[in-house]
């Protein structure tokens, strides 16, 4: 291809890109209030991709097509780059995107957060331990400690607590890989966590489960975040807490996959969360609307109290997003506890649940965060409001949440006509009070420090850059 068949096809990828990002805020609605939020257009997004992903990449591709972005080839301009899609945090040029989104030339998106340390087991403890310091571990947080450096600390805890049981997770792994029961202290241990045990998880039908949920983080300058709920996953092998069997013990569907009867029993492996709610009202554990009036705002409530602790840690650099995975459990008395952060949650779709839920997270996940960094009408969306930075208002708040409950982890200020609710570490200056009726409009608002416009200099005048992407 010529240089000027190339810059032909620029240009009219370019009024392609106009005319698909006009029908999609003209066919979106807002799910929150009857009249369409409208904002105006901050910077029109190019509406191309680079995907580099062996979790279930071709999901992504398929649902950035289906929703009007086409493919860029490596070694295009990188100022045309729309998304670019990769696996892993390390693989992303922050450094050169900074300069790119810092710039006219337009907005790169990019699938991963800088300075997102909660999402390793080393990491969430130390952040953790940080910013709580005496108050360590948090009542939704497992007691941990790092091995071998707190070697001696784990023996003293595990000696005054000859009932409690104890799991070790590797440093640098994930899908269950290396985890195992600890029966003593006295061993070689390579650097990772040792985690106190749920001894008495809620079972469902005798069998041990987990939640896996999603927080999406749209934007990191400034800071908003969403939650949304996913799916159960549930061992296939009853629980035994004295049993080794780790298909007893780990719930990850990339560990019970490899069990003898995951081939004749995987549909049973995944659940949704209102199968959930309807097998713990027929055991009269819950009543109706539990999962609504209980479970999600106590997530909701870790969360906040989660990012309050570890958002000055994280890069707020435009352009920059992430779809977490957060994986939480319940005990026999519906205590919740938050195990850990996935900054890449698993897009497989192996099941019937999967494939209902996955996709439609992927496709509102995206649609989210163009609306937070180009504006438009507000997508029509499952997501709920979690937080946003600028107006200092997060899911507690008067005109987002039904409930007149206000998060107890946080300081409140209620004024007759007005609400404010502060998190502290996540914006220094001073909470805005907000008239309660318009704080889903003000909540909803896409702000850019500065406006900036969508690049208007002819295509071949652009200059190539070193790839976002370190895979390039």
């Amino acid at each position: 291809m010529s240089l000027e068949e190339s810059d032909d096809n620029i240009q009219n990828n370019d009024e392609q890109v106009t005319k698909n990002s006009t029908n999609t805020r003209r066919n979106s609605t807002n799910i929150i209030s009857e009249d369409p939020v409208q904002v105006p257009i901050v910077q029109l997004i190019p509406r191309t991709h680079i995907v580099h992903s062996h979790n279930n990449g071709q999901l992504v591709v398929r649902i950035l097509e289906e929703l009007g972005w086409s493919k860029i080839k490596t070694g295009w301009c990188k100022s045309l780059i729309g998304i670019l899609w990769e696996e892993f945090r390390h693989s992303v040029n922050f450094s050169l995107m900074a300069k790119l989104n810092g710039n006219k030339r337009g907005v790169c998106l990019v699938n991963h957060v800088d300075g997102m340390d909660i999402c390793t087991k080393v990491g969430m403890l130390n952040t953790l331990r940080n910013g709580l310091g005496l108050a360590f571990p948090p009542s939704w947080f497992p007691m941990a400690y790092r091995v071998p450096a707190d070697l001696d600390l784990l023996k003293k805890a595990a000696t005054e607590n000859n009932d409690s049981k104890w799991i070790y997770k590797p440093a640098a792994s994930c899908c269950g890989r290396g985890i195992f029961l600890v029966d003593h202290t006295e061993k070689t241990w390579e650097d990772g966590i040792v985690q106190q045990y749920i001894r008495s998880p809620l079972l469902l039908h005798g069998k041990k489960f987990d939640l896996r949920m999603y927080c999406l983080i749209c934007r990191a300058d400034p800071l908003l975040l969403y939650y949304r709920d996913g799916y159960v996953r549930r061992c296939l092998v009853d629980y035994d807490e004295d049993s080794n069997d780790l298909f007893a013990h780990l719930t990850n569907n990339t560990v019970q996959k490899r069990a003898p009867t995951y081939k004749d029993e995987k549909e049973d492996s995944i659940w949704t969360i209102d199968q959930l709610e309807k097998y713990l009202i027929s055991i009269s554990l819950v009543n109706e609307g539990w999962t609504k009036e209980y479970l999600v705002p106590r997530i909701k409530s870790i969360l906040l109290e989660l990012f309050n602790i570890c958002s000055s840690k994280i890069r707020p650099l435009y352009g920059t997003f992430n779809l977490l995975g957060i994986d939480l459990m319940l005990d026999s008395n519906l205590n919740l506890y938050l195990i850990e952060v996935n900054a890449g949650p698993a897009l497989q779709t192996g099941t019937p649940v999967q494939k209902l839920i996955i996709p439609t997270v992927l496709k509102e996940c995206i649609q989210l965060v163009v609306w937070a960094h180009e504006g438009g009408t507000f997508p029509n969306t499952e997501f709920q409001f979690l937080y946003d930075k600028t107006t200092s208002q997060n899911s507690t708040d008067d005109g987002i949440s039904s409930s007149e409950t206000i998060n107890p982890l946080l300081p409140t200020i209620r004024e007759s006509n007005s609400t404010s609710v502060s998190l502290p570490k996540l914006d220094k200056a001073n909470s805005s009070k907000l008239n309660s009726s318009s704080s889903v409009r003000r909540s909803l608002t896409p702000i850019r420090a500065k406006t900036m416009d969508f690049p208007t200099t002819s295509p071949n005048k652009f200059t190539r850059h070193k790839s976002l992407s370190k895979k390039l």
